[in-house]
C-alpha cells in the first residue's frame, strides 16, 4: 500500500479510500474547532496552536508520513456466517483509524450512566447513520464486529437501493455507500423500567455488579483473545432466555480463569436467531467488556418433527440442543475437539477456598480465580488428562435408587424415586437398542444395559458428562436407525461420510428423536459397543433418593473417594455444613452444576442478578414485539 497524500486513494480499495478522504475532511474540522476555541480572547495562544498544527503537517509532508494509518485485520470467524447484501468486505474487513476518531473504544463501551448502569443498557436494537465527522454520541458507538455486521445488515435491508459496504474502524463502525462514509451508531433508547429496577435493588448488590464491570474495565479480569493452543475439550451448553443470567455469569468466571479458558472451549446453543441476538444485547448491558469472540454461538436447526410443547418436552428440547452443540463440533472436521461436554447453563467454577469462584477465591464473578485452580499448572490445566483417564477406565459410576427415600405424585398416581428413574433409564435404552431387541439380546454389552435397568443404577450426571466426539459420530449413526430414534435400517447414511453428504452432522441430527436425560443413552451405547461397564458405587455413596447421587447426596456419602470432576450446589453446601465429608483436595471438582438451587447462600447476589436479567429481558422482548415470555415464564 502506498502512503496517502492529501486524502488520495489508498491502493484500490474504494471503502478505504473513502474513509481516508472523510478523515481528511474531519481533520480540517478539528483544526477549525481548535482555532475557534483558542480565538476567544487568546490570540497569542491561537497563533501558537496554529503554528503547531502547520509545523507537524509540514513535517508529515516532507517525511512522507500520513497520520491516517490503515490497518487490515483477519477475516471474521467462519461460524458467524455471511451477512446478506453488505458487499464483499465481509470476507476481509477493513479497519480505518483516523486521528479525529481515536478515542479508545474500550473506555466508551464501559462508560456508565449517572445511575451507575453501563451505557449499553440504554441501547435499543435499531441503528442509524451519522456523518463520520460528527461521529456517534457517547455510548452509541459500535465497537463489536458482530454487532457492526448486524447493524449494517439491518440498514441495508431497510434501504435496499443503496449498496452499503462495511469499513469498521478500530474505535467504531462505519460504512461507505452513495452518501459517502458514515458512522454506524446505536439509536439510544432509554430502558425506563430497567433503570428503575436498577435503582431499587440494594446497594450491596449494585456494588457487586459494578465491581465486575470495573474489573473488566481496568483489566483485572482481562482474558486472552485466543487460547495459546487448540482446545481439546468443548462445552455444549443449552441456553434459553430464562437461563441467560446463568450463562452470562458462567462466561464471566470462565473467561477470567486462564487455565479454564485454555482448556475449555464454550459453545452456547440457542433455540433460534432471535434468542441469540437477544442474549448479545442483554449481555452487552449486564456484562460489558466481555467479548463475544471468546465463545462460539450455535443456533440450533429445528428438529424435523418440530420443537414440541408441554409436558417433558422442555427436557427433550434441552437434550436436542446439547447434542446439536456436539454435532457443531463434529462439523469442524479435523479441528473438532477430542471431547465434548453435555451441559445445562447453571454452572460455576469450583474454588477450594470458598467453594465457588465469585465468593471465596474470587470476590466477584469475572474476577480471576485462584492460582490453585486457574494458574498455569492449576487443576483446570488437567481437565483433558482427567477425561482421558475416565475414558480409559471404561467405567460409568452409578448408584442404586431407593424405593423408600422419596415419592412422586403424578395426578394421583404415586411413584417412588426408583420406579420413576427406571422409566428414564428405559427411555434411553429404547433409543439406543430398541425394546424388541433388548428382550432377546445376550451379548456382554447388552447384559450390562439390562443390569442397569433391573437394578436401577442411575448413571446420569454422576460425573462430568463428557463424550468422545469420534464415538459420538458412531452413536448418532446407530440411534438414527432405531425405531425410537426416528430412523430406519434402510438409511443411506452408513457412516460419517454419509452424514457429511447429507449436509453435515447438524443437519443429520435433525431427524433423531433424542431423549431427556440424554447422557445415559451415550453411556448405554458405550456399554453396548465400546466395552464400558456400569460401576455400582452404592457402598460409597449410599442409595440415591432420586436421580444422581451428586444431585442430592445422602449423609455420609464419600464423594472424595470418587474424585468427580464436578459436583452439584447441593453437594457443595453439604460439605460446608458437614453433612457429607469434604471433597478431594488432590483432585477437586472443576465445575459446580445446579448453581441456581442454593445460590442465594453459596453465591450471594446471584438471585438479585437473576431478577435484573428477568426485568431487562422482558423490556427488550417487548421492544422486539415478542410475546413468547411473560413475567412468570421468564423465571423458569
Amino acid at each position: 500500500m502506498a502512503p496517502l497524500a492529501n486524502g488520495a486513494s489508498l491502493g484500490r480499495d474504494p471503502v478505504v479510500a473513502a474513509a481516508a478522504a472523510a478523515a481528511a475532511v474531519a481533520g480540517g474540522g478539528r483544526k477549525r474547532k481548535v482555532l475557534w476555541i483558542a480565538g476567544c480572547g487568546l490570540p497569542s495562544l491561537a497563533m501558537l496552536m496554529l503554528l503547531y498544527v502547520d509545523v507537524f503537517d509540514f513535517r508529515d509532508l516532507i517525511l512522507g508520513r500520513e497520520r491516517h494509518e490503515m490497518l487490515t485485520h483477519a477475516a471474521e470467524r467462519p461460524h458467524h456466517g455471511a451477512i446478506h447484501g453488505v458487499g464483499q468486505h465481509l470476507d476481509s474487513l477493513q479497519f480505518a483509524v483516523t486521528e479525529t476518531a481515536a478515542q479508545p473504544m474500550q473506555e466508551e463501551a464501559r462508560t456508565t450512566t449517572s445511575s451507575g448502569i453501563p451505557m449499553p443498557c440504554r441501547a435499543a436494537f435499531a441503528a442509524e447513520l451519522l456523518p463520520l465527522n460528527e461521529d456517534c454520541r457517547p455510548g452509541a458507538r459500535i465497537s463489536d464486529k458482530e454487532e457492526c455486521q448486524a447493524a449494517v445488515k439491518a440498514l441495508s435491508e431497510a434501504n435496499s437501493t443503496q449498496a452499503i459496504e462495511i469499513s469498521p474502524s478500530l474505535n467504531g463502525c462505519a460504512v461507505a455507500g452513495q452518501g459517502g462514509v458514515q458512522a454506524v451508531c446505536r439509536k439510544m433508547d432509554i430502558l425506563d423500567s430497567f433503570e428503575k429496577d436498577w435503582q431499587e435493588i440494594n446497594h450491596d448488590s449494585r456494588r457487586v455488579l459494578q465491581r465486575r464491570w470495573e474489573a473488566w474495565k481496568d483489566g483485572t479480569s482481562a482474558a486472552p483473545s485466543a487460547p495459546s493452543r487448540p482446545r481439546r475439550v468443548g462445552a455444549s451448553i443449552a441456553v434459553h432466555p430464562p437461563k441467560f443470567y446463568a450463562a452470562s455469569h458462567f462466561l464471566a468466571s470462565w473467561a477470567a480463569c486462564p487455565a479454564a479458558f485454555e482448556a475449555l472451549a464454550v459453545y452456547l446453543v440457542f433455540t433460534d436467531q432471535r434468542d441469540y441476538e437477544l442474549f448479545l444485547r442483554a449481555q452487552a448491558c449486564m456484562d460489558p467488556g466481555l467479548s463475544h469472540d471468546l465463545w462460539t454461538p450455535v443456533v440450533a436447526l429445528e428438529p424435523e418433527r418440530g420443537w414440541g410443547h408441554g409436558g417433558s418436552m422442555s427436557q427433550v428440547i434441552a437434550a436436542y440442543k446439547k447434542w446439536h452443540g456436539i454435532a457443531r463440533m463434529m462439523d469442524q472436521g479435523s479441528d473438532a475437539p477430542e471431547y465434548g461436554l453435555l451441559l445445562d447453563s447453571e454452572l460455576a467454577l469450583f474454588e477450594p477456598s470458598g467453594g465457588y469462584a465469585g465468593t471465596g477465591g474470587a470476590s466477584v464473578a469475572g474476577a480471576a480465580g485462584s492460582a490453585e485452580m486457574c494458574g498455569q499448572d492449576g487443576f483446570w490445566s488437567r481437565l483433558l488428562d482427567r477425561i482421558r483417564a475416565a475414558e480409559a477406565s471404561k467405567l460409568w459410576p452409578a448408584a442404586r435408587v431407593s424405593s423408600t427415600l422419596t415419592t412422586y405424585n403424578f395426578g394421583g398416581k404415586v411413584r417412588s424415586g426408583k420406579d420413576y428413574d427406571r422409566t428414564l433409564i428405559a427411555e434411553n435404552i429404547w433409543l439406543v437398542i430398541g425394546q424388541a431387541h433388548l428382550a432377546k439380546c445376550q451379548e456382554p454389552g447388552c447384559l450390562q444395559i439390562k443390569r442397569q435397568h433391573q437394578d436401577v443404577l442411575f448413571s446420569w450426571w454422576t460425573d462430568l458428562p463428557w463424550v468422545n466426539v469420534g464415538v459420538a459420530k458412531r452413536f448418532f449413526e446407530t440411534v438414527a436407525k432405531t425405531p425410537n430414534g426416528g430412523g430406519d435400517s434402510s438409511s443411506s447414511s452408513s457412516g460419517p461420510a454419509g452424514a457429511a453428504a447429507a449436509g453435515g452432522w447438524r443437519a443429520f441430527a435433525r431427524s433423531i428423536r433424542f431423549t431427556r436425560f440424554e447422557y445415559m443413552a451415550y453411556q448405554q451405547y458405550c456399554a453396548l459397543r465400546e466395552g464400558f461397564r456400569f460401576w455400582d458405587v452404592t457402598n460409597i455413596t449410599g442409595e440415591a433418593k432420586w436421580g444422581s447421587y451428586l444431585e442430592d447426596p445422602q449423609p455420609g456419602a464419600r464423594l472424595a473417594d470418587l474424585r468427580p470432576m464436578w459436583v452439584s450446589m447441593e453437594a457443595l453446601s453439604r460439605t460446608i455444613s458437614g453433612t457429607i465429608p469434604p471433597l478431594s483436595k488432590e483432585a477437586p471438582p472443576l465445575l459446580i452444576f445446579h448453581v441456581d438451587h442454593e445460590a442465594c447462600r453459596i453465591a450471594p447476589g446471584l438471585d438479585v442478578e437473576k431478577r435484573l436479567w428477568e426485568k431487562l429481558l422482558l423490556e427488550l422482548l417487548a421492544k422486539q414485539g415478542r410475546t413468547d415470555f411473560n413475567k412468570d415464564s421468564i423465571k423458569l
